[in-house]
């Protein structure tokens, strides 16, 4: 059975308070979406989503077979505060992209995206034999950086002036972590 198959089955322990687990709520995602703020942080759409929408690209995630997507929950309340997903997964090259965010406005600066980062690549290395996860990142994103660096990602690469926002246009960074 390959790995899309058994995504519904896919449960991650971050720490003793939160593991990584298959999405049921739409609703959530919905409101994160919609956020403004959250959307700046990771150049994102900054136009409205709507419920319909954001249905749809939640099947469509979770029918890529060259995807994982996971909930972040908090153990015991089984509350969705984040996602973090492998996408773009190149099974031959054994490369993928990582993406990452603390939707829950609540729970972000406590460390959380940190221990999900070092859940998630240790899944990736470990799980499903991946060589290499990679990134992109807002140049200006320092607290996103210092997590990357801090779970051993490396600037790889910078794209200059890469995407336009807020009436300026913005550096990308690119960070990669490879296995052992």
């Amino acid at each position: 059975m390959s790995i899309q198959q058994n995504m519904n089955c896919i449960s991650i322990a971050v720490n003793s308070d939160f593991y990584l687990g298959p999405i049921s709520d739409v609703y959530e995602i919905y409101k994160w979406k919609n956020d403004f703020e959250l959307c700046r942080l990771l150049n994102s759409r900054l136009t409205p989503v709507s419920l319909e929408s954001t249905k749809e690209w939640l099947q469509r995630c979770m029918a890529d077979r060259d995807q994982i997507l996971l909930g972040i929950f908090e153990a015991g309340k089984g509350q969705c505060i984040g996602i973090v997903r492998l996408m773009f997964i190149d099974w031959v090259s054994r490369t993928a992209e990582m993406g990452i965010y603390i939707g829950n406005r609540a729970y972000r600066g406590k460390g959380i995206g940190k221990e999900v980062v070092k859940a998630i690549v240790s899944y990736a290395f470990n799980d499903i034999n991946l060589y290499k996860v990679w990134l992109h990142v807002l140049a200006s994103n320092t607290v996103a950086i210092s997590v990357y660096e801090s779970c051993g990602f490396k600037v790889e690469g910078k794209l200059e002036k890469h995407c336009w926002m807020s009436g300026n246009y913005h550096d990308m960074w690119i960070m990669s972590i490879f296995k052992g």
